[in-house]
């Protein structure tokens, strides 16, 4: 499937696209937007099926970078802390997936008690594989098959393994490094691609896809 069929949603390549998806989702990226947002066509179900995952990610995302303590992310962090305020829900969830840990400098002087927040792995790996799906089409011309599968990753931090396999991949920024992603695909089998994503210099994630 080709470009030309703009008609095809991106992400689920089966229904009728009646809209436009920002990938990754524009609310991860503080405001002003970066002038370099990727959009692709979606159908409503997918967009709207999306706006609650979306906003979760948004809020864990910002707990778990903030300790980065640049600008942006201090502003981002403002702007998704809004979210956990006005949505009881979400303040519930996060509440229920958070451990008591003891906070120390490197040097190993105690700061005293503070909570460990768990991310929720189900909006994870959700908004994960609608990024790639979403990439996949944009870079590639093509819907990634829907009987094509996603398999999203974790990874704590970039080891020297990981960062030699990027190297083989192609670079691309959206915004002032606050999304910086790696991707490829296989000549001989276009539904195998792998992603490699990092968020804010603080969370990295990935994914490959193939029929098994």
């Amino acid at each position: 499937m080709t470009r030309t069929h703009r008609n095809i949603c991106a992400i689920c390549g089966i229904n009728t696209a009646t809209t436009l998806d920002h990938l990754p989702p524009k609310s991860i990226f503080p405001r002003p937007r970066p002038n370099n947002l990727i959009t692709v066509p979606s159908c409503k179900e997918c967009n709207q099926n999306a706006s609650i995952l979306d906003e979760a990610f948004r809020l864990y995302l910002a707990l778990h970078v903030v300790r980065q303590g640049d600008e942006a992310t201090k502003k981002y962090f403002q702007e998704a802390l809004k979210t956990f305020e006005h949505n009881g829900r979400l303040q519930r969830e996060i509440i229920n997936n958070s451990q008591p840990i003891d906070c120390t400098t490197e040097s190993g002087i105690y700061l005293g008690q503070g909570m460990k927040v768990t991310w929720n792995s189900t909006a994870h790996d959700a908004v994960i594989e609608r990024i790639v799906r979403g990439l996949y089409y944009h870079h590639f011309g093509e819907v990634l098959p829907p009987q094509a599968k996603v398999f999203p990753k974790w990874f704590s931090e970039p080891n020297e393994e990981f960062l030699q396999t990027m190297n083989d991949l192609t670079k691309n920024i959206i915004g002032n490094n606050q999304f910086v992603y790696f991707y490829g695909r296989s000549e001989n089998d276009p539904t195998k691609s792998v992603w490699y994503f990092e968020f804010y210099g603080q969370h990295w994630a990935g994914a490959h896809t193939g029929m098994d």
